[in-house]
């Protein structure tokens, strides 16, 4: 993801503008990105706000990363039930 996110930062800086998420919380405020290392936090903040604390409606208004939990733990339960019935 964090890769993928990259692309919208790099873009947005080359042209002297900012990337627009609007949903990214308003607590974090804009600022002229100084280096790349800068660009850098920004993005992997930006991804971790986006994978563990954004609310997704079509996931029943969970997290990625809870829905992705939740996911892999009823398939490991799915797995230790087969194995009991054979």
């Amino acid at each position: 993801m964090p890769e993928t996110v990259a692309g919208l930062v790099v873009g947005a800086s080359q042209s002297g503008s900012r990337p627009c998420w609007t949903c990214w919380p308003a607590r974090r405020r804009w600022t002229r990105w100084r280096d790349v290392h800068h660009v850098e936090y920004a993005r992997l903040d930006w991804t971790a706000w986006f994978n563990n604390q954004r609310l997704f409606e079509p996931l029943a208004y969970t997290t990625p990363a809870e829905f992705e939990a939740r996911y892999y733990h009823q398939q490991q339960l799915v797995q230790v039930m087969a194995a009991g019935l054979t």
